[in-house]
């Protein structure tokens, strides 16, 4: 059985996907930058990587490598100054030059250790859905 796609849903799936896109959050009916501010969602950010950070790191050699965790999203924010960016598209290229809604948290910071070790500094992206809601998407070592 064969399903043919009627213009009119057509159309209404193209619309809600690019409203989505640029930021439209259905269940709430607002955009995103509506609902929360730059500031609030950078702090969203911080405080899912504050929580999530592990307490360690496995070594090759089979030892762990205990992690000095930050306390709180203020003390990450002292220790990390201009850490984190809004941006539409992860990837220079992604996505649509006129976008004006954003979709992903840049957050660059130095991941301590409790031994005397060099930080090493991590990159993570996150991923804002038009309503606000965080999903990890892509992080990296960056040395």
């Amino acid at each position: 059985m064969v399903h043919i796609v009627s213009p009119f849903n057509l159309f209404i799936y193209l619309f809600i996907t690019i409203q989505e896109r640029r930021g439209y959050c259905f269940d709430k009916g607002s955009y995103i930058h509506e609902l929360y501010t730059e500031q609030e969602l950078i702090d969203r950010g911080i405080e899912y990587v504050v929580s999530t950070m592990p307490s360690g790191v496995f070594e090759p050699d089979g030892t762990t490598t205990e992690i000095k965790r930050y306390t709180s999203v203020e003390e990450f924010k002292q220790m990390n100054p201009d850490c984190c960016s809004l941006t539409p598209f992860m990837y220079d290229g992604d996505g649509y030059i006129d976008d004006d809604g954003y979709s992903y948290i840049r957050i660059e910071y130095l991941r301590h250790y409790v031994e005397n070790l060099e930080p090493d500094r991590k990159v993570i992206f996150l991923e804002y859905t038009p309503c606000g809601e965080l999903q990890r998407k892509a992080s990296f070592s960056k040395n």
